[in-house]
């Protein structure tokens, strides 16, 4: 179910990151290095504060390189609920949306994709509705096919 999740994520960007050393963290996932670019990740987790403007970046690149979707979701909600307000906020929400939708679970999916178009309405990433939307008739089918 993960590598499903990993095929509708698109390939992260680099230039979405701002500090150079998660940067080199994803590039080196990318490359194939992932072990090293999450050892990248926890120390900088490890060694920042959570109040450092670069924390929640941070998270968000852990979440990009993340084993599972356990410890993609754990951080995503993180910066969702701790860090609403960064900029990485937005980021989160949608890729929580895929998340979701990956796992087939249509309720989270059509409310993380509801809260992304309600509390970041000029975000460029309020694609996430299509997940959303998505999700009702998901729900009809399961129900209409439990109930054949």
């Amino acid at each position: 179910m993960f590598v499903g999740l990993l095929s509708i994520i698109p390939t992260f960007p680099l230039s979405a990151q701002t500090d150079s050393r998660l940067i080199e963290a994803l590039r080196l996932a990318q490359s194939g290095q992932v072990d090293s670019g999450r050892a990248i990740v926890r120390r900088l987790l490890a060694t920042l504060t959570p109040g450092d403007s670069v924390f929640p970046q941070a998270l968000l690149a852990g979440a990009k390189i993340a084993p599972n979707a356990q410890t993609v979701s754990s951080n995503l909600n993180r910066i969702v609920v701790e860090y609403g307000a960064s900029p990485w906020a937005d980021d989160a929400l949608l890729l929580l949306t895929q998340l979701y939708f990956a796992q087939h679970d249509p309720v989270q999916t059509a409310q993380a994709a509801e809260r992304l178009n309600r509390d970041y309405p000029d975000s460029p990433l309020r694609r996430a509705p299509t997940f959303g939307a998505r999700a009702p008739t998901s729900t009809s089918r399961t129900r209409h096919a439990a109930a054949s």
